[in-house]
């Protein structure tokens, strides 16, 4: 049931031209944010809460909340229902808070990116106004505008009025914001699920379906919470249809906008979710830390999960001595995108080896090309794009258990090892002939526009090391792999083979409940991924996955990298504390490429591990 939704949106407040509060001069950041607080949630039902950010720019008399204000100390107010008492929250607090916006950000079009901001996830928004590289902004056409980013909760069936020409229509004056709704949100999901098993009950099986070990468990229910919206959420539905049809368990799905404090808030309430699907495997950490996760492997047993899953997989999933999860969705991102019909003019070869790719890149130059196209800029969440390098670099040099010691703190940043794949990514990232633009062009550029260089005509640079999800990013009328092909990020030492480093989602069981067991084991094997893989959007980390559901060779490329992966890691930023990975990492990787010395970066990164 998505009965709480996250809605993004920018209010107007107009300081001329408009109707609106008027700012006077010298009015402190504090008071401009609490006062325009205060009429926006005027008409906000007391059941609903408000996230404002605001950053108050007094050369011009403007609150802004645009991506350059991300960069500047933000006011942030939250406004807790019902009694709307307003805290605030300083920036460091804010960056934690929005740990998941580079996954949240990485796969959306513009239109979307209206939609999400980190963790705060939204879906069904009417917007009225016009959409930034990564927030909605409505602004009126005077010069002088005063823009609030607000972020609620609101029923799946509601939407946000506002504006200033919508003053009266939306319940309030002064361009202030009130709620329209078209009644209570109904049950999204389970009704979706409820029509698609309505015309195959005949399929039921309740005793005889794979999941359930004989048991009739059906109209009984479980509840999963994630971060999937919009069209993943859809296909996440959709994939649940033959568990549902078969064992008549409905599948409730909810994607809450702060998954972490969602979880922890029903738990300690007394109303945890049976399941809860983790795009952050540190916070996976911290739920068995709390007691809050079910053993898996005591559930199904070691020789169960070796089935269905590689040993790299396995691995990723254990925690502090249990199996803590089971991975359900992969993303690669050891990819290296190239122009594909110019490189094939051109004569280039994809190379095998890093001393091939470095060969490539110099031939590259050579042939008067730009060979790298790197772009870092991702407002707060700025570095996240070096911390994936260092991570594929680190993989590519050192053994697995040592990538592991450095996610777990074991090993220093400040170590041989790490220095070594920084100075090994330097010689890329460093090099004036090999990077458009320079360090200033990986500095400024946008991590989404990180591979426009490669469709314009011709190239302005030929390779772009970056995820699977940056294929749709690519203006709409380029067919991304007429234009793009990718290769694989190739070996540094030999000794370490092939890993790939990945992002995804792993199901952790909360509750120990037949319906639970059920649901996991089904979730668990690749029959709960073939109606999503066949769509050719997504990746799925199960043996028993068939090549051939795979719509198209670039989908199947990506699996056919997972199966052929010597290892395969996480996102190791994404599985340090938060204050490490995406705070010192995050932003020690910037100073380093702005021109600090790595050592000094490093050893400031292992001062603020948590010990």
């Amino acid at each position: 049931m998505r009965a709480a939704i996250i809605l993004l949106i920018a209010v107007p407040v107009l300081l001329a031209g408009c109707a609106g509060s008027q700012v006077s001069e010298g009015t402190s950041t504090e008071e401009v944010a609490r006062n325009l607080a205060q009429q926006v949630v005027s008409g906000i039902p007391d059941e609903a809460s408000v996230l404002i950010l605001g950053f108050y720019e007094s050369g011009n008399g403007s609150l802004h909340a645009a991506n350059d204000a991300l960069t500047a100390d933000l006011t942030i107010e939250f406004l807790n229902a019902p009694d709307r008492d307003i805290r605030i929250i300083n920036r460091d607090m804010l960056n934690q808070a929005l740990g998941e916006l580079k996954f949240s950000l990485s796969e959306l079009s513009d239109s979307e990116k209206a939609q999400r901001i980190g963790g705060f996830l939204s879906a069904d928004v009417l917007v009225k106004g016009t959409v930034s590289s990564d927030f909605v902004s409505v602004e009126c056409t005077d010069v002088e505008t005063l823009t609030l980013l607000a972020v609620g909760k609101y029923t799946a069936t509601q939407r946000m009025v506002f504006g200033a020409d919508d003053g009266a229509a939306a319940g309030g004056s002064g361009g202030g914001a009130a709620f329209a709704g078209d009644g209570a949100a109904g049950d999204v999901t389970a009704s979706r699920a409820d029509g698609a098993r309505g015309e195959t009950e005949s399929g039921t099986r309740p005793t005889s379906n794979p999941w359930t070990d004989g048991a009739d468990l059906s109209g009984r229910s479980v509840r999963i919470l994630g971060a999937l919206v919009d069209a993943d959420a859809e296909s996440f539905d959709m994939s649940m249809v033959p568990f549902i049809e078969q064992t008549g368990i409905d599948v409730l799905y909810d994607a809450p906008g702060d998954l972490h404090m969602e979880v922890l808030n029903r738990i300690e309430e007394g109303a945890p979710p049976d399941v809860v699907l983790i795009p952050q495997p540190s916070f996976l950490y911290e739920m068995v830390e709390r007691g809050h996760v079910q053993n898996l492997e005591e559930w199904f047993g070691r020789g169960y999960f070796e089935e269905h899953y590689d040993e790299s997989w396995l691995a990723s999933a254990e925690y502090d001595g249990i199996m803590a999860g089971a991975w359900y969705r992969a993303a690669v991102k050891s990819l290296v995108w190239y122009p594909y019909p110019e490189f094939q003019e051109a004569g280039y070869e994809v190379p095998r080896t890093w001393e091939e790719l470095i060969a490539l890149s110099e031939a590259m130059v050579a042939d008067g090309n730009t060979p790298w196209s790197i772009a870092l800029e991702s407002g707060y969440a700025t570095g996240w794009v070096a911390t994936d390098w260092m991570e594929d670099i680190m993989l590519r040099t050192v053994e697995p258990e040592t990538y592991d010691r450095w996610v777990e703190g074991d090993l220093p940043f400040d170590s041989s090892e790490v220095r070594r794949a920084a100075d090994i990514m330097g010689e890329i990232w460093f090099n004036d002939d090999y990077v458009l633009g320079g360090t200033d062009g990986i500095l400024r550029t946008p991590f989404g526009d990180g591979a426009l260089p490669l469709v314009e005509n011709p190239p302005e640079a030929w390779l772009h090391r970056q995820g699977q999800f940056i294929s749709n990013f690519v203006p709409p009328d380029v067919e991304a792999f007429e234009h793009m092909r990718y290769f694989y990020l190739p070996p540094i030492d030999e000794a370490h083979g092939s890993p790939v480093l990945i992002g995804g989602d792993i199901a952790a069981a909360v509750t120990d409940t037949p319906q639970t067991r059920a649901i996991m084991r089904y979730l668990t094997q690749g029959i709960s991924t073939r109606g999503w893989v066949e769509s050719g959007s997504m990746v799925s980390p199960h043996r028993s996955t068939d090549l051939d559901w795979y719509p198209d060779e670039f989908s199947r490329g990506y699996a056919m990298m997972l199966a052929d992966a010597d290892t395969i890691r996480f996102d190791a930023s994404d599985m340090m504390p938060p204050e490490v990975g995406a705070g010192s990492f995050w932003r020690g990787m910037t100073e380093w490429t702005e021109g600090r010395d790595a050592a000094a970066v490093f050893r400031d990164i292992d001062e603020t591990w948590p010990r």
